[in-house]
């Protein structure tokens, strides 16, 4: 086996384009400011849940 044949490749797609967009606009902290939520038993936070959500949404549930 060569050297090359150990690389993988793998296609990113839209989806950090679309995180960096939530991020910028701080589309997580507007969420979470909106939001009642208890952080001691959430391990998420609903403005992340939601981030995931659209992410998954605007990349064709790929």
């Amino acid at each position: 086996m060569t050297q090359t044949d150990q690389i993988l490749t793998l296609s990113a797609g839209p989806s950090q384009l679309i995180s960096a967009i939530c991020d910028e606009i701080g589309f997580e902290k507007i969420i979470n400011e909106q939001l009642e939520w208890d952080k001691n038993r959430c391990h998420l936070s609903p403005g992340t849940r939601l981030k995931a959500l659209v992410i998954n949404i605007l990349c064709d549930r790929q």
